[in-house]
């Protein structure tokens, strides 16, 4: 370490030349600095030659230490910069992958809760049909409660048991009956409700829940403005005549369905006879039951009230005594 200059202002001529002056003055206050900055630091390294400084210089940081390379440049400017840790980086990969997992799960629980309704609502359906006798091929209801719990792949056991609960045969008999809500969804479309329930005020609360964004009615509030029919909903392998079967069969009227099929329209009372009559013409029906269809169907062009309406109708349909809903929407 260089030795300490002490300046005698005795001998310091202030007519001397201002560039040899600063040199001096510059070389003194570092080596008088430089004590007192290793204690300041806690006496860490006593053979250091000078504090750390840095500047920026030609796009890199140089680091200078005992005194300054430019006695004229202004010591305040040369700024020690003490490099504060970087935090650590959240690891990208496990975030996304705990967030895709989440979403998985959560679709997961989505199927899963959704099957569980359709299940509910079949072997409800199973036990409602098994009042009027446990043997299928007697009972048309039931046989075709069957049919719609096998397409949905219901366990033959589940069937059997809920069969059994319907027709009594078993001890915990339970008891359903059939309830039915009039209303208005949001923007005044027309809704029939039905229900199956074994708690007639469990239900009626959890219906006018929902309906508080919409309008509850009394019945025959919306009733008259729908059509109390048949449905029978077949499809026909070398795809026939739906008329001629229609008119064959005794349906009233027909219209295309899903997947290809075609619904059959009848009476209330005829569903069974026009059922049968399509099935020796070689039908398959997937299911046959009483229906309410609008007479007048509202048609909403705007997106923002229709996907309101839509979901109005989730949430009635999330309810697990809930079995179908009729809707007056085109």
């Amino acid at each position: 370490m260089p030795e300490p200059v002490e300046l005698d202002e005795e001998d310091v001529d202030e007519e001397d030349d201002a560039e040899d002056d600063a040199e001096d003055v510059a070389a003194a206050v570092s080596s008088d600095d430089e004590p007192q900055a290793a204690n300041a630091a806690g006496k860490k390294d006593a053979s250091a030659t000078g504090e750390r400084r840095t500047r920026e210089a030609k796009g890199r940081t140089c680091l200078v230490i005992g005194r300054q390379e430019n006695p004229k440049q202004n010591p305040e400017s040369i700024v020690n910069l003490t490099a504060a840790p970087s935090p650590p980086r959240a690891s990208g990969g496990t975030a996304d992958g705990t967030m895709g997992a989440q979403w998985k799960q959560k679709g997961r629980e989505e199927a899963a809760n959704a099957k569980g309704r359709i299940m509910t609502r079949l072997s409800r359906e199973l036990m409602i049909a098994a009042r009027d006798g446990a043997d299928p091929s007697m009972n048309p209801r039931l046989r075709m409660a069957v049919e719609a719990a096998r397409k949905a792949s219901m366990t033959r056991e589940t069937m059997e048991r809920a069969i059994k609960k319907g027709a009594g045969l078993l001890d915990a008999a339970v008891v359903f009956e059939t309830v039915t809500y009039e209303g208005f969804t949001p923007h005044m479309v027309p809704v029939i409700v039905e229900c199956l329930t074994d708690n007639r005020n469990r239900t009626s609360a959890n219906i006018k829940l929902v309906f508080r964004k919409g309008q509850m009615g009394t019945a025959g509030a919306v009733s008259w403005d729908f059509a109390r029919l048949g449905a029978i909903e077949a499809t026909h392998a070398t795809g026939a005549d739906p008329e001629e079967a229609a008119i064959e069969a005794g349906a009233q009227d027909l219209e295309p369905g899903d997947e290809g099929g075609t619904t059959f329209y009848t009476d209330p009372t005829d569903v069974d006879t026009v059922s049968k009559a399509l099935a020796e013409r070689g039908w398959a029906l997937s299911s046959a039951r009483q229906i309410w269809k609008a007479k007048n169907p509202i048609t909403l062009d705007d997106e923002q009230k229709r996907a309101e309406v839509e979901a109005f109708l989730e949430s009635l349909d999330e309810d697990d005594d809930v079995q179908q809903l009729y809707v007056g929407l085109s």
